[in-house]
């Protein structure tokens, strides 16, 4: 039913200016309670449109009590109604009907009813591109240079400005010097008659052509001399300080004029592989680091008649060091450990040494496995420091000086003195011939 002005003009209680604003109201529809949600009173055949329109009651409109009627409010920006509100009594499907059709009469326009937003699919889609892309371009900007190769031939020259594989270097030295931290000097050919000193975390590989760094020095020995010394300063362009030393043959020559082999000041972790060094006055690998929390790792090396021990393990604490394939033989020591350093060593030799095969100051932790000690002074002196497994200890004057511990599966042969018994340590072996 539609409301009209005589309808209007018939409602008690009205005064004369409320039945005038009342005769100007527009025609509306009357909402009725069973009217469908689906279908427009207008036109019934249409579906219901999306649900955009949102209705609400302005708190300066006096309600009114005729059921019904619904009140237009007009919006200031755009002129046009595109508010209604029922009286008491209406319903929210009455405003959505009252929309519908306020809309196709044209007092609502579409650019207002349907207003466009984006979907949300497409938004977390478009988020999630933007994301990828962000993270591509902090990847290609943090990520690091790569290394460059430096190569060194005795044939090459170290006035080349870089030292391609074309046109190497002669020293390494000179490679060393050129290169920037992390990069790799590699030798092609020989190299020989050198002292090196490196500051910055490097890769050295001669392996496929051996460097050799040979005495020869005039003049007054200098006890501080090394063939090779490591010293990197903390920096924060160098975070790892980390050099790796491989295919390096070391000669202090007859006169022992080379006080040091490797000498290592300062560095967090030091690789030595495939390095031979002999006749050096001193020690062969001196590992004398003040900084802590430094590591030490030689393989398949030879160090060898040196006027010192073989190796030195005196970082200070703690010191890690990891001997595998090592041989330390004719030193006076083949392996002198100082308080706060822990050492294993796995399948090697420490044979023929003056003094001893392994000395261990006490506050020091050795572990020695199937490993040979023998033909020393004394195998193995021991300040409660030493635990022996599965190694044969054998032809040496004395076996064991001091306090030592074994899993029980050590075979001691033809010392002259077996010294103090080790004291046993775990469950004993069950191997034959094995004590």
């Amino acid at each position: 039913m539609l409301v009209d002005s005589s309808a209007a003009s018939a409602v008690p209680g009205l005064t004369a200016m409320e039945q005038t604003n009342q005769l100007s109201a527009p025609i509306l529809p009357a909402m009725s309670r069973t009217s469908s949600p689906h279908r427009d009173p207008v036109s019934p055949g249409k579906r219901k449109p999306p649900r955009r329109f949102k209705a609400s009651i302005d708190a300066n409109d006096e309600p009114d009590q005729r059921a019904g009627v619904v009140h237009p409010i007009v919006n200031q920006r755009f002129g046009r109604l595109v508010k209604a509100r029922p009286c008491r009594g209406g319903s929210r499907r009455g405003i959505r009907e009252t929309a519908r059709y306020l809309r196709r009469r044209g007092v609502i326009p579409d650019v207002i009813w349907r207003r466009p937003t984006p979907h949300l699919k497409e938004a977390k889609l478009s988020l999630r591109y933007i994301s990828l892309i962000v993270f591509l371009i902090a990847a290609c900007t943090g990520s690091p240079a790569r290394a460059t190769i430096w190569f060194v031939s005795g044939t090459g020259s170290d006035s080349n400005v870089v030292c391609s594989y074309q046109t190497p270097c002669q020293t390494l030295g000179n490679a060393v010097s050129k290169a920037n931290v992390n990069d790799t000097v590699a030798c092609i050919g020989t190299v020989d008659h050198f002292t090196l000193t490196i500051t910055k975390s490097i890769d050295i590989d001669c392996s496929g052509a051996r460097a050799f760094a040979q005495g020869g020095f005039q003049g007054t020995f200098d006890a501080s001399r090394a063939a090779i010394t490591i010293n990197i300063p903390a920096s924060v362009d160098d975070p790892f300080q980390t050099v790796r030393l491989r295919g390096i043959s070391i000669s202090g020559n007859s006169t022992r004029d080379l006080a040091k082999g490797i000498n290592i000041v300062a560095a967090s972790a030091v690789f030595i592989d495939d390095v031979s060094i002999t006749d050096v006055r001193q020690q062969g690998i001196l590992d004398g680091r003040t900084g802590g929390q430094t590591h030490l790792y030689v393989a398949n090396s030879i160090i060898r008649n040196c006027g010192g021990p073989g190796i030195v393990a005196a970082a200070a604490t703690p010191g890690i060091t990891v001997l595998d394939n090592v041989h330390s033989e004719h030193n006076s020591f083949g392996l002198a450990v100082a308080i706060g350093n822990n050492v294993t060593v796995s399948r090697s030799v420490l044979s023929g040494n003056s003094v001893a095969g392994v000395i261990g100051d006490g506050g020091s932790q050795i572990v020695v496995d199937d490993s040979t000690i023998s033909h020393n002074g004394s195998g193995v002196i021991s300040g409660s420091s030493v635990r022996l497994s599965n190694n044969n200890i054998a032809f040496n004057g004395t076996a064991i000086s001091g306090s030592a511990g074994t899993f029980g599966n050590n075979r001691f042969s033809g010392n002259a003195s077996t010294g103090t018994a080790p004291v046993p340590l775990g469950g004993a072996s069950s191997d034959f011939a094995q004590q």
